[in-house]
Parts: C-alpha cells; sequence; structure tokens
C-alpha cells in the first residue's frame, strides 16, 4: 500500500466517522426513519410480541402455495398490515432473533439507523475490487468514488432504520462483489458463485425490489454475452468465439441459477401486480410519465399533491439530484464511447469490464419499466452504480497516450468532483426539507395522550377512524398493548382530504358521525399529510380544515386533532 492509498484511506475515514456521529444523532433524535411503513412494520412486531398474531401464516415458497390465511376476526387494515409484512419473511425472522439477543425495543431498533455501520465498508470492498492499481490516477478516482458513494447514500434509505432497505442493500452489494469476484478469479469461482446464490436466496426472502435490481443485470449480462456469441459464430473468427463463448457460459450458469431461485422463493406471486402490469402497462404512458419525472412533475397525478421541490431547498435538492443523473450517465457513457472507438480501431476486444457496463444501462431500462406501474418510476442504477461500473471499465482500458485517453480520463476526474460536491449539497438540502417532508413532528411518544382518548371514548364496534399514515404505524403499536384490538382503521385518502377541506361533500354523508385524525403539529410547520395511496403526501391545510363545516374538532392535544364529521 504506498502512500497514497493510505492518505487517501485516513481522510475516507475521518468523512466516515463525521458522517456516523451527525446521522446517528440527526437520526435517532428525529425518528428519521421511523415514518409510513416502519411504523407499520413496527406496529406489526408489537403485535406479535404481544401475542395477537403468530408467524404460522407465512410462506416460505409462495410458488407453491401463495394463499394467505389471516385472522379475519381483525379490522381489515390490521389484517392489510399482516399481508403486506408477509412479503419480508426473513426480515421478521432476523429482526425477531436481533431483538431477543440485543433486548432493544422494537422501537428503538427501527429507528438505529444501523446500516450506516456496515454498508460503507461493503461499498468500499465492492470499489477496491473493481478499480485495480494499475495506475496510480486510480487511487484518485478510488477516493472521490469512495468518497461519493459515503455521501450519496446518505439521500436513498441505505443507511437508515434497521427496517428493510439496509440488510438489503447488503445483500445486494454482496451480491454485486460475489459477481465481479466469479468473472475474474477463476480458481476461486465456485466459493464466489456458492456466496451469490446464497445472497439472492436470502434477498428473495427478504425484498422483491432489490431481489429484481441484481436479477435484471444478471439477465441483461446472460443477454448480451449471447448476442455477442451467436455474433462471433457469424464472422468464425475463432479468437472471438473462443472469448465470447467463455463469456456465454459464465452468464448462462448464473442466470438459469439466479432466475429458478427468484420464480421458487419470490413473494410477488402473492401480487396481482403481474397480471396488472402486463393488462395495463404502455410504453408511451411510461415515456410520458418518465418525462414528466425529470422534468420535476408529479408523474402520477393526486389531488392535493404535496412536492418537496415547490421548498426552497426543496427546489435545490432536485435540480442538483438531475445534475447528479447527468454526471453518473457521463461517467458511464464516456469510457463507453472510449472503448468503441479502441475495438473499431483494433486496439483492444471487448473485455468482461465492457459486458458489465452496457448490462447496467439494459438493467436500468428493465427495471424503471417493470416497475413504472407500482406508481415509482425510480432510475435506481444511474445514480448508485453508473459511476462504479464507468471507472471498472476505464481503469480496464488500454493506456494509451492519445488525447482521447486524456480527455475521457479528465473527463471522469471532473465527474467524480462534481458528484461528491453535488451530493454534498443534497445531503444540507434534504436535511433542510425534513427529508423531503417525509420526517413529521410528530414522534412515538408524542401520541400516548391522544390515542388513550381515542381508544376510550369512541365507539370503535359501530365508528370508523380515518387517520394518516404515519398516525395509524404509531397508534397500531400502542393498540398492541391494549386488552383488545379494536380501532377500525381506514387510510386517508385523497377523497377524504377533499370532504375535510370542503371542497367535495361526495363522501360526507358515507362518512357522517365517523372521525377522523391529524397531525396539527406537522402541519403546522408546513410539513404535510401522509396518505397510504400513490406512495403520496398532502399538503397542509391545517386552517382550512379547522375552518371547514364538514366536521367539529372534539379533541386535541399539542400534536394531534381528533375531528368528528358531521
Amino acid at each position: 500500500m504506498d502512500n497514497i492509498e493510505k492518505r487517501s484511506l485516513k481522510l475516507w475515514g475521518i468523512a466516515f466517522c463525521c458522517t456516523v456521529c451527525y446521522f446517528v444523532i440527526h437520526c435517532v433524535f428525529n425518528e428519521v426513519d421511523f415514518q409510513r411503513y416502519s411504523n407499520i412494520f413496527s406496529g406489526f412486531i408489537e403485535m406479535y410480541r404481544n401475542g395477537y398474531i403468530s408467524l404460522d401464516y407465512l410462506k416460505i415458497v409462495p410458488l407453491v402455495d401463495s394463499n394467505i390465511s389471516i385472522n379475519h376476526s381483525f379490522s381489515p387494515r390490521i389484517q392489510g398490515i399482516m399481508y403486506t409484512e408477509s412479503y419480508f419473511v426473513l426480515f421478521i425472522y432476523l429482526f425477531i432473533v436481533t431483538q431477543l439477543i440485543t433486548n432493544i425495543s422494537t422501537q428503538l431498533l427501527v429507528v438505529l439507523p444501523l446500516g450506516i455501520l456496515f454498508i460503507p465498508f461493503i461499498w468500499l470492498a465492492l470499489i477496491r475490487t473493481s478499480v485495480p492499481l494499475n495506475d496510480k490516477f486510480n487511487n484518485v478516482f478510488r477516493f472521490l468514488l469512495s468518497l461519493y458513494a459515503l455521501l450519496f447514500l446518505m439521500t436513498t434509505g441505505a443507511y437508515g432504520s434497521f427496517y428493510v432497505a439496509p440488510a438489503a442493500a447488503l445483500l445486494f452489494l454482496i451480491s454485486l462483489l460475489c459477481v465481479f469476484k466469479y468473472y475474474y478469479l477463476q480458481d476461486q469461482r465456485a466459493a464466489y458463485f456458492s456466496i451469490l446464490v446464497i445472497s439472492q436466496l436470502c434477498l428473495a426472502l427478504y425484498w422483491h425490489t432489490l431481489l429484481m435490481t441484481s436479477l435484471f443485470f444478471i439477465i441483461s449480462l446472460f443477454t448480451v454475452s449471447s448476442l455477442l456469441y451467436l455474433y462471433s459464430l457469424t464472422t468464425k473468427n475463432q479468437n472471438q468465439i473462443q472469448q465470447y463463448n467463455k463469456f456465454y457460459k459464465l452468464s448462462k450458469s448464473t442466470s438459469i441459477t439466479i432466475i429458478v431461485i427468484s420464480i421458487t422463493f419470490i413473494h410477488l406471486w402473492q401480487s396481482s401486480y403481474l397480471y396488472r402490469f402486463t393488462a395495463e402497462a404502455n410504453i408511451w404512458d411510461f415515456l410520458s410519465k418518465a418525462i414528466i419525472k425529470l422534468q420535476g412533475g408529479v408523474p402520477f397525478v393526486m389531488p392535493y399533491s404535496f412536492s418537496y421541490k415547490n421548498l426552497f431547498f426543496g427546489h435545490i435538492y432536485f435540480q442538483c439530484y438531475l445534475l447528479i443523473y447527468v454526471f453518473a450517465t457521463i461517467s458511464l457513457l464516456v469510457p463507453i464511447i472510449l472503448n468503441i472507438y479502441y475495438i473499431k480501431t483494433g486496439k483492444s476486444e471487448i473485455k468482461v469490464s465492457f459486458l458489465f457496463a452496457i448490462s447496467i444501462i439494459i438493467a436500468q431500462i428493465v427495471h424503471v419499466v417493470s416497475y413504472y406501474k407500482t406508481q415509482a418510476i425510480n432510475f435506481i442504477y444511474i445514480p448508485s452504480y453508473f459511476p462504479l461500473f464507468g471507472i471498472h471499465l476505464f481503469a480496464n482500458t488500454i493506456k494509451s497516450k492519445d488525447r482521447f485517453y486524456h480527455v475521457a480520463k479528465f473527463t471522469l476526474a471532473f465527474s467524480f468532483i462534481m458528484l461528491v460536491i453535488l451530493s454534498s449539497i443534497c445531503v444540507f438540502s434534504l436535511y433542510n426539507t425534513k427529508e423531503g417532508g417525509t420526517t413529521s413532528v410528530l414522534k412515538y411518544v408524542n401520541t400516548k395522550t391522544s390515542f388513550n382518548w381515542v381508544y376510550n371514548n369512541i365507539d370503535h364496534e359501530n365508528k370508523k377512524v380515518i387517520v394518516d399514515f404515519n398516525i395509524l404505524g404509531k397508534y397500531v403499536q400502542r393498540e398492541a398493548y391494549t386488552s383488545k384490538l379494536k380501532i377500525n382503521y381506514i387510510d386517508l385518502s385523497s377523497s377524504h382530504y377533499g370532504c375535510f377541506l370542503g371542497d367535495s361533500n361526495n363522501l360526507r354523508s358515507s362518512l357522517s358521525k365517523n372521525y377522523f385524525l391529524l397531525d396539527h403539529a406537522s402541519m403546522a410547520k408546513g410539513l404535510p399529510v401522509h396518505t397510504y395511496y400513490n406512495r403520496g403526501l398532502l399538503c397542509s391545510y391545517l386552517d382550512k380544515v379547522d375552518n371547514c363545516s364538514n366536521q367539529q374538532k372534539i379533541y386535541d392535544d399539542s400534536y394531534i386533532s381528533v375531528y368528528q364529521i358531521c
């Protein structure tokens, strides 16, 4: 290890320690990741711990039996929570075992940002594996990419609470590391293949989104290798045939194995999404929504939608995020173009690194199209993996003295510097918008008084309680400690909200004499109302709700207001 590498590791270590200190304090005190779905999961765990539910209904192999048997004596919303959590079988058991070993409360274990303690190190290992030190300048690339990954991941869920994302991200990165090792280390190929299979099996039982993310890449790698091999057969060039046949055989074994694992264990068999996608997906619909997304609009329109981009720092965050897309794409396209030029001029041949680069682009296209009917358009590969595969391709490119090589090298250096700067601005901007409005003022401890009032003063046999998605999880956790689950929760929708604002009376008669709750402490700060539908947030109009004649306020404390619909 030379002096440059030692210095870069020391600098990265200092940055890591500072990041950990700030991130842990920020997340724990503000309950950053104790919102929405993680709240719901905590409620599920508390219901299990207090004997309301068992885990017998969870399915390990949903392909064989995808029918979920849920106790119908629970309210429809509690049944819905049990159904949702049945997708995360391995995580449920992992969480419960961790809790038994550590004796940490559910709330604290979910709030702690455990991901930041191990995700940066697996990223560092991945970067050091993919960027060989065959050039002193690669030390600079390693450091810049490591620093960028450390900062950028603070804007994602990878560092967050002990919910789904951190452990799933770890499994995905381990899988990616094994793919690199599998293709490059012939003598250890069997070992890394075994680890890859285990990681993918765990992902299948853990979280389908990142399983599909890795599956799309592996299938894309197989597709590109197959096409190259077929092309080589037409040229009758024996060297090419031998080389591309090697790529084809390696990718075939991995793709077939991972496809079988995915089909067998993925919990999407419980969902109707595949049928809905094939029936409703339209390429023009996708393109129009993708363009709206990239322009800063809301691709899936919902009345009263809140957009963090309307905030000053939210607008800065969005613009910087778009620029991250631009420079991340440049960091991959420049090495690809350089390699195509060298291949065409006979200076180089197609290598594994080139296959990786093309495959990650195809995987991104397939992923964003496949998932857009879930009301989400997510370019997950671009900011996270395009720079990694770009520098991997460049580091394995022939070292030429021509001007194209030097232009590419300094373009990459500039792109990585910009990625570090932009990700720093994104982190600062995101935390000044309460994580884009998703972190509410309301904390779990603030719900005790209002929950006791709602639980004891409403006729739950005959009345329903409409709650926002954030309050729901916190109330379910508290109700798990009572003698009976009796609150009949209804998820707040934009239609409900329109009625409470007085803009629509279509639902008033059907909702009459029922109740709804609002987090007025967050709304008073201009933070949005959480809704389950469309993964959305609704704009805060607290004064309008208070002045609307469709309901009257019957309870409030410092955080939550309870209204009865007239």
